[in-house]
């Protein structure tokens, strides 16, 4: 059972998963995907709400839940924080008394780079402290724990780095860069002297084989980071977007700055767990998902996922 089922994520696995693998898939959301599976059995409703999520896993009956249901942006945390919690913590509460209700093999839930805040050395490995500094990483923190430590749940907590990729929505970095730069605008950056913000860009690609490898090592439980095991600061991100796409520009503007806690924030995960716990391994670099994801918004990727 894939909750976010709709999502760039979400539909990204179920692609996967469905052209892949024997898996049997539900599709749970509360909208109905842009791009839907004939072989996803999709279920639609509220993960907020107890009584749908019991009944919904009760008829499922999944051997594994991979749980990427959420409200995954900072800008609508700060200005609803509440709703944020609702949204991410609640339904994980739901997903995960019904795991226990209904005695569901194994949870996946997927975390975020964003927990870790600001770190005293990088990269960051699994059991660096928290340190989030938004309600949006806060509430994905707070389902990091709850998952990690519930008596009787055999679980995988997922700390996912940035991704990016066919299907991304506009408002992710990789796809809001390029498709300004497709249409000659300019890409705004402080002007003077100022620490870039760093992101471990991931290609969705490394990330859905990191949840193939999670499911075809059904004994394997605990915290792992997925990511590029690399970083990259949004200039120079900038500038290698602007290179593929061969239009836009780079403009410093002296009235844009960063988000307040965004400039000089690094994230840059260490995969090595995963590496030597599955054999994960980023295949995909940055260069060439970039490539990627512009091919797929030049070939009508573009208007399909402009919403």
């Amino acid at each position: 059972l894939i909750t976010g089922v709709s999502g760039f994520v979400g539909t990204s696995v179920a692609e996967h998963l469905t052209k892949n693998t024997d898996y049997e898939v539900f599709g749970s959301d509360l909208y109905k995907p842009t791009e839907g599976f004939t072989n996803v059995k999709y279920v639609y409703g509220d993960l907020r709400q107890r009584n749908h999520v019991d009944a919904l896993i009760g008829f499922a009956k999944p051997d594994v839940i991979v749980h990427f249901a959420a409200q995954a942006r900072v800008e609508p945390s700060l200005v609803d924080p509440v709703g944020t919690y609702r949204s991410n913590v609640d339904a994980t509460i739901n997903i995960m008394e019904a795991c226990l209700k209904h005695q569901v093999g194994r949870l996946i839930y997927a975390s975020s780079e964003t927990i870790y805040g600001e770190a005293d050395r990088y990269p960051e490995k699994e059991h660096y402290h928290f340190r989030p500094d938004n309600a949006y990483a806060a509430s994905k923190a707070a389902c990091d724990i709850l998952v990690s430590n519930c008596h009787g749940l055999k679980s995988v907590v997922v700390r996912s780095a940035m991704g990016y990729g066919p299907r991304s929505p506009p408002n992710q970095v990789v796809t809001k860069f390029m498709l300004k730069a497709i249409d000659g605008k300019g890409l705004l950056f402080p002007d003077g002297p100022v620490r870039h913000p760093t992101r471990d860009m991931n290609y969705i690609g490394n990330f859905v084989e990191g949840v193939r490898l999670i499911l075809e090592h059904p004994d394997v439980t605990g915290i792992f980071n997925i990511g590029s095991g690399e970083e990259i600061d949004m200039l120079s991100l900038a500038e290698k977007i602007i290179s593929i796409v061969g239009n836009g520009e780079i403009v410093y503007d002296h009235n844009f700055k960063y988000r307040p806690g965004e400039e000089g924030k690094r994230t840059w995960l260490d995969i090595t767990k995963a590496k030597i716990t599955m054999g994960y391994e980023p295949k995909i670099k940055v260069d060439e998902g970039l490539q990627r994801t512009y091919k797929w918004l030049i070939k009508g990727g573009r208007e399909l996922y402009r919403w």
